[in-house]
């Protein structure tokens, strides 16, 4: 991939790295529109929910940050009382998390789970959250479950399909550039390689899109919410610092 052409990262203030994105609506149909991964480690795992933006996700960690948004806002005072305290949120959410990360790594390995501590609860909200389902004493996990050794190919994929992807838009940047060139935040001066992080996101989510549409790839069932969303665990070898 030509140098520049996509921004990966851009130092923000208070050492963070993000690019910031804003428009106004657009009336984009964004059902089925499969480009949003939402991430949070905790420990040795990484939840992940994968899917459109139609609508709010019953997943992980969506609702923690859901929880955390909309506790904050409801504190009355000081606004830096809510930004301290929805982050004492996020480190107890951080806790949760790996909780349920280690009740599905025992079920997904036929594990003992009584030594897990408010094993009732958390299973509980597994099975509301439609992570796992129960029959009798018997627990299924369905969701998918990656484990450190899966690693492996899941590389060899990637390395693959990002070969694919990079050489085409060597082939083709001028072009798509060229296309966009009237587009208004390129008018506006925004560098480019800012403005295709956003278009680039619409472009994954539409090649997604059809090929859910082929059976290529899952086509989640719509929420009653009107999402439809992938969520999965990652169990890493490593532990991440928390």
């Amino acid at each position: 991939m030509q140098n520049n052409f996509l921004r990966r990262h851009k130092e923000q203030p208070g050492k963070r790295d993000y690019i910031l994105q804003g428009g106004e609506s657009s009336g984009i149909n964004v059902h089925r529109l499969y480009w949003g991964s939402h991430n949070m480690d905790a420990g040795k795992y990484t939840f992940t929910s994968f899917g459109d933006h139609a609508g709010p996700r019953s997943s992980l960690p969506d609702i923690l940050w859901q929880a955390s948004s909309a506790v904050s806002e409801h504190i009355e005072g000081d606004p830096d009382l809510r930004e301290t305290f929805a982050n004492i949120l996020s480190l107890y959410g951080e806790n949760l998390l790996n909780d349920c990360g280690k009740l599905l790594e025992a079920l997904a390995t036929n594990g003992e789970i009584r030594s897990i501590k408010n094993r009732s609860a958390l299973l509980n909200f597994l099975k509301k959250l439609e992570y796992i389902s129960q029959k009798g004493r018997h627990y299924k996990v369905e969701v998918p479950v990656f484990f450190p050794r899966d690693e492996k190919i899941i590389s060899k994929i990637d390395k693959q399909t990002a070969k694919t992807v990079c050489d085409f838009l060597d082939r083709n940047h001028l072009e798509i550039k060229n296309a966009l060139s009237k587009i208004r935040p390129v008018l506006n001066n925004v560098p480019f390689e800012e403005v295709f992080v956003d278009v680039w996101h619409k472009i994954f989510g539409y090649c997604n899109m059809f090929l859910a549409e082929e059976g290529f790839m899952y086509d989640p069932p719509e929420t009653p919410f009107h999402a439809r969303y992938l969520p999965w665990i990652t169990i890493k070898k490593r532990v991440n610092k928390m």
